[in-house]
C-alpha cells in the first residue's frame, strides 16, 4: 500500500524493495550510505515513483523489474549511480536531473553497472539558474539513452557501452572536441543516434 509519509525519507544503507509507487510517501528521498534500490513489481509509466530525490552517496538500482523515478533528482556531491537491472529491464530517471545542489559547485555524475538506463528528463547543471559546469561520465556497459533537452555545460565522457542520443537536444552544444556549451569525449563504447 502507499505511505502517508510527508517528510524526508532517509535511505542510508542496505536494500530497499519497493512494492508500490507511493511506498515512500510524498516527501523527499535522501540517499546516503551506499544503498541498493529494487522493486517487487514494475514501477514505470503510470506507476512511476514520483518522489523527489537527493543523492549524497553512491547507490545501486538492481533487480528484475522496471524502475522509473519521475520526481526531480539532484546530486549533493559528485556521485556514481550503478544501474544493474536484469537484461530487458530499464532504470529510468524521467524527472529533471540536476548535477549539483549548489550553483557554485560543478559536479560529475558517473553511470556505472551493466543495465540499460534512460534519462528522459532534462539534465542541467543546477536547479535555479545556469550554475557551474557539471559533467556526465558513462562507464556502464549497457545502453544509456539521453532523451531530454539537456543543458549542462561540462563534458559527456563515454568509456563503455552504448550512448544513444534520442532527441535533438540530447547532447548540449552538439558533437565536437571543443566549443559549444558542452562536448563529447568518446573514450570507448559506441555512440548512436535515434530512439
Amino acid at each position: 500500500a502507499g505511505a502517508n509519509l510527508q517528510g524526508q525519507f532517509n535511505l542510508s544503507g542496505g536494500t530497499l524493495i519497493l512494492g508500490n509507487k507511493s511506498a515512500m510517501g510524498t516527501g523527499l528521498l535522501f540517499i546516503s550510505g551506499t544503498p541498493t534500490l529494487q522493486t517487487s513489481t514494475d514501477l514505470d509509466g503510470a506507476n512511476a515513483v514520483a518522489t523527489t530525490v537527493t543523492v549524497d552517496t553512491n547507490f545501486t538500482a538492481s533487480g528484475s523489474r522496471n524502475l522509473t523515478l519521475s520526481g526531480n533528482f539532484t546530486l549533493a556531491n559528485s556521485r556514481t549511480i550503478t544501474s544493474s537491472l536484469d537484461a530487458g529491464k530499464i532504470f529510468e530517471i524521467s524527472g529533471n536531473l540536476f548535477l549539483s545542489s549548489s550553483s557554485g559547485s560543478g559536479r560529475i555524475l558517473t553511470l556505472a553497472g551493466s543495465g540499460d538506463t534512460l534519462f528522459s528528463g532534462n539534465i542541467a547543471n543546477f536547479n535555479g539558474g545556469a550554475g557551474t559546469a557539471g559533467s556526465v561520465t558513462i562507464t556502464n556497459t549497457g545502453t544509456t539513452r539521453f532523451a531530454g533537452t539537456n543543458t549542462y555545460t561540462g563534458t559527456t565522457r563515454v568509456d563503455a557501452g552504448v550512448l544513444l542520443l534520442a532527441s535533438a537536444g540530447a547532447l548540449p552544444g552538439g558533437i565536437g572536441s571543443a566549443g559549444g556549451t558542452s562536448y563529447l569525449n568518446l573514450q570507448g563504447g559506441i555512440l548512436g543516434l535515434g530512439t
